[in-house]
């Protein structure tokens, strides 16, 4: 069975710490980053194997010395049983 958990998240930064956390963020672990504004707002996507990993990321993220804010706006999570019995 495969599993889809991918979600998306609005982070914000200070702008002097922007580059911190873009470093910080590039370096984790299924962790996409798709926009980042000048003000220290970034939209990222996660991608992990369960919603235990990603909520566990996102404690991570709220709790990170140079992030304000950390929010989910987006979650999907689906198992796929189809997938795996066509490739069986």
């Amino acid at each position: 069975m495969s599993v889809i958990n991918i979600s998306g998240l609005l982070i914000h930064s200070l702008p002097a710490h922007r580059a911190a956390v873009l470093d910080y963020l590039n370096n984790e672990d299924g962790v996409e980053v798709h926009k980042v504004m000048p003000d220290g707002r970034m939209v990222i996507t996660v991608e992990k194997q369960t919603r235990e990993e990603t909520g566990y990321l996102l404690n991570e993220l709220q709790t990170h010395e140079h992030i304000l804010s950390a929010a989910v706006v987006y979650q999907h999570y689906e198992e796929d049983d189809a997938n795996e019995e066509m490739s069986s």
